[in-house]
């Protein structure tokens, strides 16, 4: 990106050249020269290097990136930091108070990311079990959901036979080779998605005038697309692209995608683990022993790996700290 579009770019490329120098990673250099992008417009504005922005300034600079996402905003907050300690320390810019201080940030964003919009990012099984009772009309997309929040990867959902599970013990056996426990509420919409005759499409069967467009495929799979045909092949990636659309329009979450269910599923798991030895989630990821070793980290790292995620306990622990209160 052509360092022109930045402002006050001269003093911005010293600190890029002086990073080069300091042996920053090409992957963080990258993203400092998109940050230094994006706050071009609200620099113009204010006349003003974002390192000199004060905290009204700053509010409105970050109001501009229109983001959801806390993580993201803390982590550009963390690289204007360390650009103003930059600036400090070469006397370029004399205010004592870092603009960019963590906790002033942390103010910033719950005030700036309204509430809702956690609610709609963070979730639980209760909030799944509404949205599939009352909001998704279709079986089969019931399914899809329930599904990627059990840890289904999408080979794993499109694969996925009735002849699979076993009503013995309640397992599921996966194309992956994963042999996974479910419970009953997942059995529950696994067998009206492998059931399901017509698509519910959320209109009356009197306006569709080609009844192949809503008779689903006969066959093992759970997930079939429509057609009335024999299905001998899983259906692409494509149709759950597609169902996952048609989800998030009818539970009205903007925010819902394959991997926020897969996310929000994974905390569900480990949470309702550790309530069964009658631990909280903030005490299983947060006790620690000393200031270097957490307590609960191996089982978390069993749970982890039994939900089918290669996340690490510190990786997990990293994402939700400032969030954790919506899970717990």
């Amino acid at each position: 990106m052509s360092n022109e579009k930045w402002y006050n770019h001269e003093r911005k490329q010293w600190y890029i050249d002086w990073c080069k120098e300091n042996k920053y990673e090409e992957s963080t250099l990258v993203l400092l020269e998109r940050i230094f992008a994006s706050t071009a417009l609200v620099e113009k504005a204010f006349k003003k290097d974002v390192a000199e922005f004060n905290n009204n300034e700053v509010v409105d600079l970050f109001k501009s990136y229109n983001s959801k996402s806390p993580l993201r905003l803390k982590t550009w907050a963390y690289y204007l930091r360390n650009y103003y300690q930059w600036c400090y320390d070469k006397n370029i810019v004399t205010n004592i108070i870092n603009p960019y201080d963590e906790r002033t940030i942390d103010i910033i964003i719950k005030n700036i990311i309204p509430e809702e919009v956690y609610k709609d990012k963070f979730f639980g099984k209760e909030q799944l079990k509404y949205w599939v009772e009352n909001k998704i009309l279709d079986d089969i997309n019931k399914f899809i959901a329930v599904g990627y929040f059990y840890g289904l990867s999408n080979d794993e959902l499109i694969n996925l036979k009735i002849t699979d599970f076993n009503n013995e013990d309640k397992t599921v056996k996966l194309i992956t080779g994963r042999i996974i426990k479910v419970d009953d509420f997942f059995i529950k919409y696994m067998k009206l998605a492998a059931n399901a005759t017509e698509y519910n499409a959320g209109y009356p069967m009197s306006n569709i005038k080609n009844m192949q467009f809503v008779t689903y495929n006969s066959g093992e799979y759970v997930i079939r697309q429509t057609g009335g045909d024999v299905q001998t092949l899983p259906v692409k990636y494509t149709l759950l692209s597609n169902r996952m659309m048609i989800i998030r329009e009818q539970t009205e979450n903007p925010l819902l995608s394959r991997s926020s269910l897969y996310k929000n599923g994974l905390i569900n798991f480990i949470k309702e683990k550790y309530q069964e030895k009658g631990i909280t989630l903030k005490t299983a990821l947060f006790h620690q022993v000393n200031k270097k070793i957490y307590t609960y980290d191996k089982d978390t790292e069993e749970y982890i790996k039994e939900f089918g995620s290669g996340m690490t306990a510190r990786m997990l622990r990293m994402q939700i700290k400032d969030v954790i209160d919506y899970y717990d």
